[in-house]
């Protein structure tokens, strides 16, 4: 059982004390009116044992099942929810808990098909019990991710799974499976099913090989699942810069781990295509020095893709800043932007510009700490948002007029114990919610965009 904590962080040279789990804010949340904070409250990993026992109780059932799905509960509370009135809880933690292998053994014999695959899902299984569930066609593909199957019970599985052509689990079986251990490589290479053929590019295990066949792929879609590949080899990437197929190009041309990167200069230059060059552009990996003609460019868009890349030769920033706010925005989302442009585009009449200063990694707390009084909203938003906000800044935050900003200094990590005890009260049950649990919350999408 994990047990609440004090612990000191610093941030410039500065001590702060963060209260972990600590606080009466929890306790106040499991007896929330709201159902949906209380089943947060229920998946949040450091909750103390005397709120587990208080929600493994609650008289909502989606508030139980969310404890069922916990790995850490205890004995006296796992019968519990055994006996539980909700069918849907006890699938959960039969699923998810710590069963004995009696109890296991027993349940996957089961006449119901959502107890048996929730038996194959357990990662507590043994032998004998993951035996009897191979020859269960209905659960068989849940075996497939369980880390308790042996080497060889998965090559047994494999088999079946081919034998009887279950395509939707070949696919799951194939991304996964050690070829170096199980080689089933040459069986599938030539499947009939294209999304098998993609699946097995996926492996890595997969030896060279094997991937200068399906590099060669009638489906583009296999060829793209080569293209997104880890270490590419100079081979591979030979082949691939000639394909036909732009989408292929394009995953290309944003994979940072080739290992002849001069084939990113060759797609920078393919100005027949609109947006292969502009990943090129982005892509870290681009020897960019080499091409010191690209500032020429009068494409914007090639250029905000220009100034997102963290490799940016540093004396290339000041040739970008300030072009049109388009770009500015790029800069101010890059981690490698200078201090200085940071402060000087923090100030920048379109708040939009002002937006990507705060969500930027690198920024300064000086200039988070200008941005939080910003007028526009989002930008205050962004501000909490930010891992490097200190616990005053988000002291203040936590008053903000906006729920969205609130909602972020509830999912902060520095929020102070007394900001916390302040949002747990909040009118905005979002707000409560990711209070009660800080995993929910989901940094925006579109900050990471050009």
């Amino acid at each position: 059982m994990i047990i609440s904590t004090r612990k000191t962080f610093h941030i410039n040279n500065t001590a702060y004390l963060y209260e972990k789990t600590i606080g009466r804010y929890q306790h106040k949340l499991s007896k929330d009116k709201s159902v949906e904070v209380r089943s947060a409250l229920a998946q949040n990993s450091d909750i103390p044992l005397d709120v587990i026992i208080t929600l493994a109780s609650d008289k909502h059932a989606k508030v139980r099942e969310k404890v069922a799905e916990r790995n850490d509960l205890n004995q006296e509370i796992i019968n519990q929810l055994l006996n539980d009135s909700s069918v849907d809880v006890v699938d959960k933690v039969i699923r998810y808990c710590a069963l004995t292998s009696d109890q296991l053994a027993t349940l996957a014999k089961s006449s119901l098909f959502t107890t048996r695959r929730a038996v194959a899902s357990n990662s507590n299984i043994d032998k004998e019990t993951i035996n009897l569930l191979m020859d269960d066609k209905e659960v068989i593909d849940y075996l497939i991710y369980n880390p308790a199957i042996s080497v060889n019970q998965y090559e047994i599985l494999a088999r079946k799974i081919i034998e009887n052509g279950y395509s939707y689990q070949i696919c799951d079986l194939v991304e996964k499976i050690d070829l170096n251990l199980i080689d089933i490589s040459s069986e599938l290479i030539s499947h009939d099913e294209y999304y098998v053929r993609r699946s097995l590019a996926r492996n890595p295990s997969l030896d060279e090989k094997g991937l200068l066949v399906l590099a060669r792929d009638v489906e583009p879609n296999v060829r793209e699942a080569v293209a997104e590949r880890n270490q590419l080899s100079k081979n591979l990437c030979e082949i691939l810069v000639n394909d036909c197929d732009e989408n292929v190009l394009y995953r290309l041309a944003k994979n940072s781990s080739l290992l002849d990167p001069s084939i990113l200069l060759e797609l920078l230059k393919r100005n027949d295509l609109k947006y292969i060059p502009s990943c090129a552009a982005k892509n870290p990996a681009t020897q960019l020095l080499k091409y010191p003609d690209i500032l020429q460019s009068t494409d914007e868009y090639l250029l905000r893709n220009l100034a997102m890349n963290p490799s940016l030769p540093v004396e290339w920033f000041d040739k970008l800043v300030n072009i049109n706010h388009g770009i500015d925005r790029a800069l101010g989302r890059n981690l490698s932007t200078p201090i200085f442009i940071l402060q000087s585009l923090s100030s920048h009449q379109n708040y939009d510009v002002r937006t990507t200063v705060a969500s930027n990694p690198s920024v300064s707390i000086e200039i988070l700490n200008t941005l939080a009084h910003d007028q526009n909203e989002t930008v205050r938003f962004l501000v909490a948002c930010n891992q490097k906000c200190t616990p005053d800044i988000l002291d203040r935050l936590a008053l903000d007029d906006d729920w969205l900003v609130r909602q972020a200094v509830a999912a902060h990590k520095n929020t102070s114990s007394a900001s916390r005890e302040i949002i747990c009260k909040d009118k905005n049950k979002d707000v409560r919610i990711m209070l009660a649990d800080p995993s929910k919350f989901e940094f925006p999408i579109f900050v990471d965009n050009p």
